[in-house]
Formats: C-alpha cells, structure tokens, sequence
C-alpha cells in the first residue's frame, strides 16, 4: 500500500483554495459520508483531489480557508472499523486521517482507535470560519428533514442504514482480536456515545477572518 502524503495545514489551506472546494464532509469511515456526498455533489463542489486524498478523513478542523460549511459523520465505532476491515480501507483511511506532526506513527487497529476519539473530540470542539454539521450516521434518518432544509435539497439517494450483522462483528473480533484492544475499544465507544445525535455549530466570532 502506497501511503497518502503528509500535508502541513499551509499546504492543505492552499489545497483547499486552489481547488475551489465548498463543502468538506469529513468522517473516520464506514460513516455514510459517500451517501452524503451523492446527495450534495450536484449542489457543492466536494469531491476534489485533496478531498480524495486526505480530507474526507483528515483528523481535525482547519480554521480560516474559503468554504461554505463542513460536515462531520460519525457512526458506531465496532461498525465503522469492520466495514472498513470488510472493503481493506482501515489501513488507507488511518494514514488519510493523519496530520504531518504524526507522520512517524505507524498504523494498527488501536492506534486508528484512539485517533478516532480524537478526531470526534476534535469536531465535536469546532472552533472555525464555517458552520459544522455534526451528525449521527445511526441518527441520519431522524434528521433527514433538518439536513434537507439546511442544504436546501431534496435527497435522491434514499439513506438506508446498515443492518447489524452479529455474526460478522464476531467473525471480525475474533479475526482481529478485539479483546485485546478492549480498553481503547470501549473508550472510543464511549467518546461516540458522548457525541451529538446532531448538531450545528455556527462559526466563532474569533474564527471568521479569511485572509
């Protein structure tokens, strides 16, 4: 696997710019943000080379570059890493998620954990320029009209939620030894749960300058 390469936040800003993106819908995968970005790509410019590569899953927020609004989704943590386990993204979208100050980690299913939680605490304490929209993948469907409205779209992609397969949660955590990751495990869980079912915030009166 070629790994993606590491940006400083300069060269992201300038990314960002030079690609004339206007709606950043971020996640850690396995989160619904490619059923998002069918629904809006028509109405938003999203999906660019620096989208592709490193910000659909980047690890926090950029303050101050030239977009319309964000989007952060987020899904069940035990859901989200099988079904990148099941396609062979969890690598991939680790080292997506990765800022240049990490670039010296090196990937595992514990390691991805607690950039998860990292990540979720990192929206979730969204100090920029732009409105974020943080979302529940698992909440998506109680909220379909309140995301509808805020885009000002109807939806053509009908969102149909996965459904919980058991017996692959186990075959996979057991393939991959979940018990031994328990503790991270179950704290990502909890950093899930403490996570909005949907919320927006509006951007910070410290946060609105564009150079």
């Amino acid at each position: 696997m070629i790994i993606p390469k590491y940006y400083s936040e300069t060269e992201l800003k300038k990314q960002i710019n030079n690609q004339s993106i206007q709606l950043w819908i971020n996640s850690y995968g396995g989160s619904g943000s490619n059923w998002l970005e069918q629904n809006l790509k028509s109405n938003y410019k999203i999906s660019t080379y620096i989208w592709r590569l490193k910000l659909c899953h980047y690890i926090r927020p950029i303050n101050n570059i030239p977009i319309t609004m964000a989007v952060y989704i987020y899904a069940n943590p035990v859901y989200a890493i099988v079904s990148e386990l099941r396609r062979k993204y969890l690598r991939m979208n680790f080292y997506k998620m990765m800022p240049i100050e990490y670039k010296e980690l090196r990937y595992s299913i514990r390691t991805m954990l607690e950039k998860m939680s990292e990540q979720m605490n990192n929206w979730k304490n969204a100090n920029v320029n732009y409105p974020v929209i943080l979302i529940k993948y698992e909440k998506i469907n109680d909220y379909i009209v309140d995301l509808e409205k805020f885009f000002d779209t109807k939806f053509e992609i009908e969102f149909r939620q996965r459904k919980t397969d058991e017996e692959k949660i186990n075959w996979y955590s057991k393939k991959f030894n979940f018990k031994r990751i328990q503790s991270t495990l179950q704290k990502t869980i909890r950093e899930y749960e403490n996570m909005p079912d949907f919320q927006i915030i509006q951007p910070k009166d410290n946060a609105k300058k564009i150079d």
